[in-house]
């Protein structure tokens, strides 16, 4: 890959893309020195790639070295506190780590920079709900929701976290926002298993079953698809079938 990048580089030397992708493939070498040399070249280039220290952060997290991973993503806040993609990624990857304080503190350096951002406002409600704060988490979605009214993947966290409250009010609205989801997107996985597990909470088995074989036909499901699958089987009393389920998700 390396040599074949180069040779493009040879005709198109002002290629950032190419730039990026030798960064990387120089990465999975172990050649950091070099690697860090074209990710800057490639930042240099097209301001819309990534950040050369986020872009060493996660191949470094890629490849096992968590320590340097996170000395690059620090190193890439420090340079700019108030870049909104870079503080992003910094919160996804803590959240990967489990650190979902610093995480909540990352995201919040992201809204005053950019109150409007789309991803800040997604990223900032899945940590709010990983971190059980249901209210924030809430109105983080619907402002998100208000800026892409037809997201499937925001409305699909709006059902899920809806369905887990004790509000009946709230679990109706969960049930209403998995069906628009399952209308927008009929033949997707992921709406098709969300509508599926909030139908199985609210106690309609029925048409929970026929929403679960149309997710399953589906195919390509995504991890948290995985999850719900198993965990509506497990409630069914079918545990070995559920870890298969569990397996996939792991994978």
């Amino acid at each position: 890959a390396t040599a074949d990048i180069n040779t493009l580089l040879k005709v198109d030397p002002d290629n950032a893309a190419a730039h990026y992708r030798l960064g990387r493939a120089l990465f999975m070498q172990k050649k950091f020195q070099e690697g860090n040399a074209e990710f800057a070249k490639a930042a240099k280039l097209d301001k819309n790639l990534p950040n050369p220290n986020v872009a060493a952060a996660l191949l470094y997290e890629q490849l096992g070295m968590r320590s340097e991973a996170k000395t690059a993503f620090e190193n890439a806040v420090k340079a700019n506190r108030e870049d909104v993609k870079t503080l992003n990624a910094y919160a996804q990857w803590l959240l990967t780590t489990g650190d979902v304080t610093r995480a909540e503190q990352a995201l919040a350096a992201a809204r005053r920079a950019a109150p409007e951002d789309l991803d800040t406002l997604i990223l900032s409600g899945v940590t709010a709900r990983m971190a059980k704060k249901m209210k924030p988490a809430e109105d983080y979605f619907v402002a998100a929701l208000r800026l892409s009214p037809s997201n499937a993947a925001v409305i699909n966290q709006l059902a899920l976290l809806l369905v887990e409250q004790p509000d009946e009010n709230k679990r109706q609205r969960a049930m209403e926002f998995a069906r628009i989801n399952a209308m927008l997107q009929p033949n997707a996985a992921e709406s098709n298993i969300t509508l599926a597990w909030v139908l199985y909470q609210v106690g309609n088995s029925r048409d929970a079953e026929v929403a679960l074989r149309k997710g399953l036909a589906a195919r390509n499901m995504s991890p948290d698809s995985n999850y719900l699958v198993a965990k509506i089987l497990a409630e069914q009393n079918r545990p070995d079938v559920a870890k298969q389920f569990l397996a996939a998700a792991l994978e």
